[in-house]
């Protein structure tokens, strides 16, 4: 007899919205990463001659690497000088993830502590 008992993690509907806000905010990092890319992508191909922007691509860069964190972390854990392409796409989605999870609970708590005060 087939039971219809639901996965642990949608057992509960607040660990439902839980996980759904996760899958969110890291649906928004990685959103963010893309931009910030290609915003760091297009500063660098203008021409100097129009006027200098390295401080600010260097800025850009160091905000890059902010949302860029925890992913050179785990693409270093690979042996070898070639990076297969399925690696890229999995430390990204796990960068994006381990984010919206920090996201998600630094708002819980700052809700948490609002409602106490």
């Amino acid at each position: 007899m087939l039971s219809d008992a639901r996965p642990p993690i949608l057992a509960a509907p607040r660990a439902r919205v839980k996980f759904w806000r996760v899958l969110a905010f890291a649906a928004l990092h990685f959103l963010a990463l893309k931009a910030a890319d290609f915003a760091l992508h297009i500063l660098t191909h203008l021409p100097p001659v129009v006027f200098n922007i390295d401080p600010v691509i260097t800025v850009a860069l160091c905000g890059f690497r902010v949302l860029y964190f925890p992913r050179n972390q785990l693409r270093a854990l690979w042996f070898g000088d070639a990076t297969p392409a399925w690696l890229n796409v999995l430390t990204a989605l796990a960068a994006s993830l381990a984010w919206g999870a920090v996201i998600h609970a630094l708002l819980a708590w700052r809700t948490r502590t609002r409602e106490r005060n």
